[in-house]
């Protein structure tokens, strides 16, 4: 009974993904940048790596204890840490601009062997029947080796 209330509760508060996507872009842009093309850059790269998808189906992995909750949740909380600072880290690679596939594409031939690799493991976790919560924290690692260098 715990378990659907917090979830409940937890995608109440998980709609607000935009706003937390918002302030995130706009901290970027901070830095100089265009937020419209921040915002690309953002959101091309959730897309890019399946975070989105990701985060969805860790929604979907049915918890047996509070520890698995908490663990689910705090992969989704790294998987939006991680989206941003990759979006962060390709706008100063490239310098930004309005071109955000041209920019990511850019930056993933530079990063070649782990951006292979994450989107590997991110597209064999959507040919399973259902994804766990190991499969997620194996993702997880994946995506925040991009980060690495």
């Amino acid at each position: 009974m715990w378990q659907k209330a917090r979830r409940q509760r937890w995608r109440a508060v998980a709609n607000l993904d935009v706003l937390f996507s918002g302030l995130d872009i706009v901290r970027i842009a901070a830095g100089g940048y265009d937020v419209g093309d921040v915002a690309k850059v953002y959101f091309a790269i959730g897309d890019r790596f399946g975070l989105d998808w990701l985060r969805g189906a860790a929604e979907g992995v049915s918890a047996e204890t509070e520890w698995q909750e908490l663990a689910i949740g705090a992969i989704i909380d790294d998987l939006y840490a991680q989206q941003t600072a990759l979006a962060s880290k390709v706008v100063d690679e490239s310098g930004g601009g309005p071109a955000a596939e041209a920019i990511i594409d850019a930056w993933a031939a530079s990063n070649g062997h782990r951006v292979n690799r994450a989107i590997g493991v991110v597209g064999e976790l959507k040919t399973t029947g259902s994804v766990d919560l190991a499969m997620l924290a194996v993702a997880n690692r994946e995506i925040r080796a991009l980060l690495a260098r």
